[in-house]
Formats: structure tokens, C-alpha cells, sequence
């Protein structure tokens, strides 16, 4: 599968889902970031139903961040990131206390909306049908 067709604007609440590797890395350095591991399975997040997030213990570090980390290679955390099958959601005008926003989501959630280039199923329908109006009009 191609990568070159990897992020989808979801909208100023969510931000943006990448699975491209140098939007990414540059994302993550223009804001002083690192790639990081947590510590152990001891600090990762349980998994709950109502949590899009999953279990990783890949981390951004802003150096802000209460957990111990250790700073890996970009070589390393890109392996991690796609063994774990793991899509980036940033927001390019939000910031915490940890510094900007950004998380891991499960890729295969939102594979289909990133290849969309951010479009669900009806915004492409309805796009197809003003084409089709638009060529009937044509005629």
C-alpha cells in the first residue's frame, strides 16, 4: 500500500491523521519534539472501549512530559509505529501542559478516511452527484 496518500483533515476539534512519515517527522520537529518510548508496560494506558487510542508505548517528547522517556531514532520509532499499525492525529493550533496536541490512533480505523483525503462515504456521494448534475446541465 502506497503511503504517499496519507492525511485527512478531520476538523478543528480532532486535528489532522497522518500515516506519513515526514509530515510527521517534521510536525514533531518544528515544535522541538523527539521520538520517544515510554518507559514500560507499566506506562501505558489501559485500553477502554471508549478510547480511540491504543495501547503503545511510542511518545512524542516536548520535554514536558512526567514520564520517564527514552529518546529513540526516527528509524527505530517508524518501525514501532508500523508494527503497531498506527495512524498520527495532530492539531497544528493546540497545546497542554505536555506541549502540542498529538496522539496515536488505530490505523485500520481511519484508513479509509485518510485515502479519502478526509472525505466519508456521503460528502463522496453527494460530490459525485453535483458532477452528475453539472454534466446532465451540459448537455
Amino acid at each position: 500500500m502506497s503511503l504517499l496518500l496519507s492525511s485527512a483533515l478531520m476538523g478543528p476539534e480532532t486535528g489532522t491523521i497522518t500515516v506519513d512519515r515526514d509530515e510527521m517527522r517534521d510536525w514533531v520537529e518544528e515544535r522541538g519534539g523527539k521520538p520517544a518510548l515510554a518507559p514500560s508496560t507499566a506506562g501505558l494506558a489501559p485500553a477502554s472501549e471508549e478510547s480511540e487510542e491504543p495501547e503503545t508505548r511510542l511518545r512524542i517528547d516536548f520535554g514536558r512530559s512526567r514520564e520517564n522517556l527514552k529518546r529513540i531514532s526516527w528509524e527505530e520509532f517508524f518501525k514501532l509505529f508500523e508494527a503497531d499499525r498506527l495512524a498520527f492525529r495532530y492539531d497544528s493550533d493546540a497545546e497542554n501542559e505536555s506541549g502540542p496536541v498529538c496522539s496515536f490512533v488505530d490505523r485500520t480505523e481511519y484508513m479509509e478516511w485518510i485515502e479519502n483525503g478526509g472525505l466519508e462515504e456521503d460528502d463522496e456521494e453527494e460530490g459525485d452527484e453535483e458532477a452528475e448534475g453539472v454534466d446532465e446541465g451540459e448537455r
